[in-house]
């Protein structure tokens, strides 16, 4: 993913001196495996100003701090995915529109994220690896 962006950076012509961002959102679904893939890909990213957004187990748990304080935590992605749904109705991955449902619900949201973070560490998690939310 890291080299896909890096080489549509380089065919737009990608500017950071002017302010240009480049995002690279990554769920590592507690797996080992994309903890490594993990690494690799952030020396990359590092390297060509590509900014991670790391997600553990996967990236619906940002939507779903838009609707609790404390998630519960997922072991895997299967069982957050069936959690969201109670919040937001027929969710699917390719599902457009969700911004505009739950934009209202931003700052609760970060407040939200931010305190599961601040969980995570305190118990002893690191950031960016596959237990940082105490996956098996």
């Amino acid at each position: 993913m890291v080299r896909n962006l890096a080489a549509t950076m380089r065919d737009y012509d990608f500017d950071s001196e002017n302010g240009d961002l480049a995002f690279c959102f990554m769920d590592l679904d507690c797996s080992r495996e994309k903890e490594k893939q993990l690494r690799e890909a952030a020396a990359l990213a590092l390297q060509k100003g590509i900014h991670l957004v790391v997600s553990n187990p996967c990236f619906e748990l940002w939507f779903m701090c838009h609707f609790t304080e404390s998630p519960r935590h997922y072991a895997q992605s299967r069982d957050l995915l069936k959690d969201i749904s109670t919040y937001i109705n027929g969710y699917g991955k390719s599902r457009t529109g969700i911004y505009a449902m739950i934009r209202h619900r931003l700052d609760y949201a970060i407040r939200s994220a931010e305190l599961l973070e601040k969980r995570a560490i305190a118990a002893g998690y690191v950031k960016h690896t596959a237990d940082f939310r105490s996956c098996n």
